[in-house]
This record gives structure tokens, C-alpha cells and sequence, in this order.
């Protein structure tokens, strides 16, 4: 893969997914399917303890435990992927509903520990689903760099 394609966008949710496909982004997607602003959220798990805890919670919503374990194991293992290398980039596009708060705080506690890649987001008060081809490019073009 180029360097140039070694790029996870993640999206909060299903419903933004085939706009920014569909507006040619380089890179790979990944939906994070996670409620962080409901359940349990406690510290100081191990990995394997904190997925199956919140996987045991989510599923109680209906879902089987084993799909959403296996949804959360391929979460983390590909964010974690790509964090740990350095000629990779993660872009968060986040709104800024408490859905997305949620996640930007769980995601750069996590990325501010393991990554030593790239860390750049695109945080916006509008939901990303509901833009053009033209205003995804834009937001990509003046996401905003976290490494510092």
C-alpha cells in the first residue's frame, strides 16, 4: 500500500459512511459502533476485560455478545494497527453531539497512550452525513492536526 494511502478515517456511526466514500477520501474507513455515553466505563481494565465488559452491556440491547465482541475486537484492532505506525494517519470526523464527545475523549486517551502515528481530526457542529462531495473535500483539506 502507499504511503500516501495509509490513511483510517473513523466515522461515529453507519449513516456518514457512503457520503465520505463517495466523495473519494485516499484511505481505508472504519464505523466506530460504540455507546460510550451509556454503561459501564471503568478504568483501569485490561484490553480483553474492558471489550468484554462492554460487550456483555451492549448486547443486553439485543445484539448477541459474540457479534459484538467480535465488532469491538476488529475496533481497537484496527485503530491499534494503524496507530502503531508511524507512516499512518487517523482522521476523527466527529460532530459535536455527546455521541461524538464521547468518543473523541475514549479514542484520544487511547491514541495519546499507543500511537505514533498521525493524529489529525475534522470536528464539525454539522452531522457529516448530510454534506456534498465539495464540503467533505474541504473539511479533509483544513482537518486539524493533534500530534502538536
Amino acid at each position: 500500500m502507499p504511503v500516501t494511502e495509509k490513511i483510517l478515517h473513523i466515522l461515529n456511526g453507519d449513516c456518514a459512511a457512503p457520503a465520505m466514500k463517495t466523495a473519494g477520501l485516499p484511505g481505508s474507513f472504519l464505523v466506530w459502533r460504540e455507546i460510550y455515553t451509556e454503561g459501564p466505563m471503568p478504568e483501569n481494565l485490561s484490553d480483553s476485560d474492558w471489550r468484554d465488559l462492554r460487550a456483555k452491556f451492549l448486547s443486553s440491547k439485543g445484539v448477541s455478545y459474540e457479534k459484538v465482541r467480535a465488532e469491538l475486537d476488529f475496533m481497537y484492532e484496527t485503530l491499534d494497527q494503524a496507530a502503531s505506525d508511524p507512516e499512518y494517519e487517523i482522521v476523527l470526523w466527529l460532530d459535536i453531539c455527546p455521541f461524538d464527545k464521547a468518543l473523541k475523549k475514549q479514542l484520544l486517551e487511547r491514541l495519546n497512550k499507543k500511537a505514533v502515528c498521525k493524529v489529525s481530526i475534522s470536528e464539525k457542529d454539522i452531522v457529516h452525513a448530510s454534506l456534498g462531495k465539495a464540503e467533505i473535500l474541504k473539511l479533509w483539506q483544513t482537518r486539524k492536526n493533534l500530534n502538536g
